[in-house]
């Protein structure tokens, strides 16, 4: 699964880990993937000691042809009880590396679909904000789509381009792809224009939006700045909410 959208801030790495965190606590084998330069997954969920291999590394070992064991690019979270595989700045580089391959979109769908990957209930990508062939091979490697939006008065015209970028991986590469949900992130119920928001994205679409909300709370820069997810805090609201979330992606 894919978390997406090409508009930053909107709660794309918040939600890779909660999310993650809530589906293991639900007894499924979980890995994250970080495929954004800025590092925020990886510096949440990261370990002292692991090694400096990361998604950069196999995505040029793939395209240059270079024999790697992807088992070796796993990392564990025993605090979470998930898997995951760490990104570096160099994969700021990566789509001009990905431009070189004859099979440029389908990179990261390669290696995901090794042997390795294999044993997983999910995978969740964690994608930077832009809808460039690193964002094409997430798409192209995903069976479907979390896209995060922040209530505002942008929030459904933002959703344009993505949708057209997921509707042209389907009919390219990726026949399967499908969106799971539109999750309404960072909502402050005090603000009128937020209810009036989430009305105008369920009359737009419908039930794509899932029935769970992300409140606006200070508990994602906590736990995210002490390195764990909201779902180890005991009583959050917010580590709560992703508990019902995933409770909404497993059903769909």
């Amino acid at each position: 699964m894919s978390i997406a959208n090409q508009k930053g801030g909107v709660g794309k790495t918040t939600t890779a880990v909660n999310l993650g965190a809530a589906l293991a606590a639900m007894g499924q084998r979980v890995c994250l993937i970080d495929l954004d330069s800025q590092r925020n997954l990886s510096h949440t969920v990261e370990v002292d000691g692991h090694g400096n291999r990361s998604i950069a590394d196999l995505i040029y070992n793939h395209v240059s042809g270079i024999d790697y064991d992807p088992e070796q690019w796993l990392l564990h979270n025993e605090r979470e009880h998930l898997d995951y595989v760490q990104a570096s700045t160099m994969l700021a580089t990566a789509p001009s590396i990905l431009a070189t391959s004859d099979n440029s979109s389908l990179v990261l769908s390669e290696i995901l679909h090794s042997p390795v990957f294999a044993g997983y209930d999910y995978i969740l990508i964690d994608c930077r904000p832009a809808l460039d062939l690193l964002a094409v091979n997430a798409l192209a490697a995903s069976d479907a789509v979390v896209i995060p939006v922040e209530p505002e008065s942008y929030a459904v015209d933002g959703l344009a381009d993505l949708f057209a970028s997921i509707e042209r991986t389907r009919k390219t590469v990726n026949p399967q792809l499908r969106v799971n949900g539109i999750l309404v992130t960072r909502a402050d119920s005090r603000r009128k224009l937020t209810h009036q928001m989430i009305t105008d994205l369920r009359e737009v679409f419908g039930t794509q939006v899932y029935n769970t909300v992300i409140p606006y709370l200070a508990d994602a820069a906590k736990a995210a700045s002490e390195q764990h997810s909201a779902v180890t805090i005991n009583g959050s609201r917010l580590g709560n909410a992703y508990l019902e979330l995933a409770k909404e992606v497993v059903a769909r």
